[in-house]
């Protein structure tokens, strides 16, 4: 039986609730040339994110620590990166989790604040080179939040394409966290700038964007497994989830996003086993 299998339905059915573990501080990403990368951004406005969610730990406020972000895709789901989700044996399991919705500042008191009773992560996930780092989690409750449309056509992905970010990540290099959601516009690059710059960057799991040769706005430590959009017709749509990248924002040093247009299937298939199991239990 699957990851799935193993843990979302079993927890469901005997209604408890189970789920993996959850990463916890940045030490946990393998591989000590990245972050599990926003620097240079600015504050985002009231309402402009409604589908964002924060990561936090039960009983610690967020206003103290925010190790990741996600993007509501449906009212129970939240995709994120594989990374926030799986860490090292002996820490704090997902049942530690809880996500902040519909907030503009951590501090605020507006909102949702739903735990995770369960993850599902990409079976192909390698902590190593972080290849397929995407992941969903599971909420106890439906969110009252709109919900976000995905991107589906990777021709969209254009070379020079404006692409947007957001989270509560670091505003510099090992520096400290902001109150508000910062966001900020970078590009699509080629390929071949991060397959330079990265030795097990894979084209085929993920994108490069950035600003080349920068510095420029980026997404930092915190902003992990949290949205990239493009607009089309004027509409926000997910593209992308913050995966890795080098030190945040300096020069010739782009972020690697994963491309969700190379996981429609995937997404598609594990949305429907999880509404599935939700309504067996």
């Amino acid at each position: 039986m699957d990851h799935l299998g193993r843990v979302l339905s079993a927890a469901l059915l005997a209604g408890t609730a189970l789920t993996g573990p959850i990463m916890m501080a940045p030490s946990a990403l393998a591989g000590e040339d990245v972050t599990e990368t926003i620097v240079d951004g600015r504050p985002a406005e009231a309402g402009s994110w409604p589908a964002i969610a924060m990561f936090g730990e039960q009983g610690t406020p967020f206003t103290k620590y925010t190790f990741c972000g996600g993007t509501l895709i449906h009212p129970r789901i939240v995709l994120t990166a594989a990374h926030c989700v799986v860490v090292k044996p002996g820490e704090p399991p997902a049942t530690s989790f809880k996500l902040g919705l519909g907030r503009l500042k951590r501090s605020g008191h507006g909102g949702e604040t739903i735990r995770v009773i369960a993850d599902v992560v990409h079976r192909d996930y390698d902590r190593k080179t972080l290849h397929n780092d995407l992941a969903m989690v599971v909420l106890a409750r439906a969110s009252q939040q709109p919900t976000m449309p995905l991107l589906k056509q990777s021709r969209r992905l254009t070379v020079g394409r404006s692409a947007q970010v957001a989270g509560w990540g670091n505003l510099s290099e090992g520096g400290g966290q902001p109150d508000r959601l910062q966001e900020a516009t970078m590009s699509v690059l080629p390929q071949r700038r991060c397959d330079e710059v990265y030795d097990d960057y894979d084209r085929r799991t993920g994108f490069c964007a950035g600003h080349w040769p920068g510095p420029g706005p980026d997404t930092c430590q915190g902003d992990s497994g949290g949205p990239m959009t493009i607009s089309v017709n004027g509409e926000a749509r997910l593209a992308g989830v913050t995966s890795f990248g080098g030190d945040c924002g300096a020069p010739k040093e782009p972020g690697v996003y994963t491309d969700l247009t190379r996981y429609k299937r995937w997404i598609g298939v594990n949305v429907r086993r999880v509404l599935g199991a939700l309504g067996r239990g």
